[in-house]
């Protein structure tokens, strides 16, 4: 198991069972496109865009980003739990760069 998974899974498990920020629409419009819905806020949806396919992990991954950039302490336990595996990332890289 990755040492940093723990953190990732805490910071992460409440962002994931808040209320959605974008929702799908399950018809396409006479484009041929699904409509994107964002939350008004007030209760409400809105058209924020749209997607050729109904591509249901992609309003998943939307839904965790607006939630991570809502959420300073989630951003915070991402930095922590990701600050290893990243250096270690960068350190590779850097060590494989032509000088």
């Amino acid at each position: 198991m990755h040492d940093g998974l723990p953190g990732l899974y805490a910071a992460l498990m409440p962002l994931i069972e808040i209320e959605p920020t974008y929702r799908l629409g399950e018809e396409r419009t006479l484009e041929g496109y699904f409509p994107l819905f964002v939350a008004t806020g007030e209760g409400g949806w809105r058209v924020a865009g749209a997607l050729r396919n109904r591509d249901l992990r992609m309003v998943a991954a939307l839904n965790l980003g607006a939630a991570i950039q809502r959420s300073p302490a989630a951003q915070e336990a991402l930095r922590t739990a990701t600050d290893g595996p990243l250096a270690e990332a960068g350190r590779l890289l850097a060590a494989a760069k032509p000088n």
